[in-house]
């Protein structure tokens, strides 16, 4: 497939088909979809979930069939065999648009549009952990006085686990720490989105605004315990060092 093909592919905003009668629960790519444990329903029943989940609907399996269905409409379902597995508020298309703009730097490591297409991935990654559930990360504290249009940040994964960080603000940028690693980022001064993504699967993802104002800044990253979702007692911790 030619390059500019390609792009325009994982360029575009993915389009999921659902039933027709229920299109107004697509909701915008720009929002994101959430999961809700059926069991989450049952302390108010299914005939006041619009009041919790406003603009949401439930995602109900028979088979190979899967539908999502308005909540006023689940019993009638439920009464023709289908299960329902989740309350979901928004859908996947951000999601779609992360992987289809991942395969499209595989196949184009170099191309014409790879850099576009590797801003826009950070920016869709950072607003997907934003919008997903997540840990948050403290302000970073200058470490080497404020001064110039640019600031420094050193970075240091006391973790077991390589970490992936992204940043989105004046500047786009995207770097990997291996397991105990250290990295350096430049960026100009102002005010960024800041993701942190694990290798390990079990590990929580973290998100958290930073203003750079010049000068140097150091952060550790460590773990402490594993982190399960079902497990807040364990965490990610992201700390600034000023050493």
């Amino acid at each position: 497939m030619p390059e500019s093909k390609g792009w325009n592919e994982a360029n575009k905003i993915p389009v999921f088909e659902y039933r027709p009668e229920y299109a107004e629960y697509q909701i915008e790519s720009d929002n994101m979809y959430f999961t809700y444990p059926k069991s989450s329903v049952d302390d108010f029943g299914w005939e006041n979930a619009e009041n919790i989940y406003p603009g949401g609907a439930v995602w109900m399996n028979k088979g190979d069939e899967d539908y999502y269905i308005p909540f006023k409409e689940v019993a009638q379902y439920e009464e023709k065999g289908y299960e329902a597995v989740d309350v979901c508020r928004l859908h996947k298309q951000r999601e779609a648009q992360i992987a289809n703009l991942e395969r499209f730097i595989r196949y184009y490591p170099n191309g014409e549009f790879t850099q576009e297409a590797k801003e826009k991935l950070i920016q869709l990654t950072v607003a997907d952990v934003f919008d997903r559930q997540h840990g948050s990360l403290p302000k970073a504290q200058n470490v080497g006085g404020s001064y110039g249009t640019r600031s420094t940040i050193k970075i240091k994964n006391d973790t077991q686990y390589g970490l992936s960080i992204y940043y989105s603000g004046p500047e786009l940028r995207q770097l990997y720490i291996g397991a105990g690693g250290s990295s350096t980022v430049d960026l100009p001064n102002g005010e960024y989105r800041i993701a942190v993504k694990a290798d390990g699967g079990n590990v929580s993802d973290y998100a958290g605004l930073d203003v750079y104002q010049g000068g140097q800044y150091s952060y550790s990253l460590y773990i402490k315990g594993q982190y399960h979702w079902n497990s807040p007692s364990s965490s990610v911790r992201y700390n600034s060092s000023t050493g």
